[in-house]
């Protein structure tokens, strides 16, 4: 008789489906976990719907995706966040094909011109969660606001996006229907483009003013470079936001990372994809400027 001890079948399943989940927290890095699947049905049962939850787009494996939407398309049915960490070559037609396999997506991460091809081939689709990479500024939002991606913005809820602190902004004008989280990064390529921060975030005023339905909009300072301080642009959004006096606004007070390192490598990409791992969560970090428990200044009497 066999004396050695096993575990019930029911724990050794919980323990892959953690040990899955552990990894799809770098998403980049999955083959480990996906060799679970060779073990047995009930592995591949429990680790599939996890490996393919959140699928990270490169330019090495758009075509290896393709091809699994031909030939196993049930298991993007899985899918419900799609990153774009690099610009892949897109074959028209094969790409056409996996964008229209991703039926349940919920959360997008991505340039604008790639969110459009997606809802070109699903114009019913809805995706609540929306991150546009392109670093614009207010005066060219609007551009992302047209094609096919424009219905689908209209019924998001959640909305990331880059603004660059450019000389001039327009009125920023976002989609107004059913917004609820907005996170703006707010990047500038020297130290001394903070002084424009005053300027952007009026733009920001009248939009707080619209949308009634938001209720809460993060503003992080991010830079293109690496040794820049961000007191400026702190000091501009406190005293906006004790004259607005709206518990909506919240800024971000962690270290603000750049875009490029120290050694001169160009990490943007990853901090968008560390941002989509942590999900809807992201949209409830920050600190309040103004909490609701503070009450307005009253004007002194003459």
């Amino acid at each position: 008789m066999d004396e050695r001890q096993t575990l019930p079948p029911e724990i050794i399943l919980l323990i892959a489906e953690c040990a899955a989940l552990c990894a799809a927290q770098d998403p980049l890095n999955m083959g480990w976990a996906a060799s679970l699947c060779l073990v047995c049905r009930s592995f591949r049962s429990a680790v599939t719907p996890i490996l393919y939850a959140h699928v990270v787009i490169t330019e090495d494996n758009m075509e290896h995706l393709s091809f699994l939407a031909h030939k196993a398309p049930e298991v993007l049915l899985y899918t419900r966040s799609v990153t774009f960490h690099s610009i892949p070559i897109l074959k028209h037609g094969a790409v056409e094909y996996f964008f229209g396999r991703l039926a349940h997506l919920r959360a997008f991460t991505g340039p604008n011109f790639l969110l459009d091809r997606i809802c070109s081939v699903n114009e019913h689709l809805t995706i609540p969660t929306i991150f546009l990479t392109d670093a614009v500024t207010t005066s060219h939002f609007h551009y992302c606001l047209s094609g096919y991606a424009h219905s689908i913005m209209e019924r998001a809820t959640r909305l990331h996006i880059v603004i660059f602190l450019g000389e001039h902004h327009n009125e920023f004008s976002p989609v107004e229907v059913f917004l609820e989280y907005l996170i703006v990064d707010v990047l500038t390529d020297g130290e001394i483009g903070w002084v424009r921060t005053p300027g952007l975030l009026q733009h920001f005023s009248n939009a707080l003013n619209r949308l009634g339905s938001l209720r809460r909009i993060l503003f992080r300072p991010r830079c293109l470079s690496p040794g820049f301080t961000v007191e400026r642009f702190y000091s501009a959004a406190e005293e906006w936001g004790e004259r607005k006096r709206d518990s909506r606004i919240w800024i971000d007070d962690t270290v603000s990372p750049s875009w490029v390192d120290d050694d001169g490598t160009d990490v943007h990409e990853t901090l968008h994809l560390q941002d989509a791992v942590v999900g809807d969560e992201l949209w409830l970090r920050g600190r309040q400027l103004c909490p609701t428990s503070v009450p307005a200044p009253v004007a002194n009497k003459q």
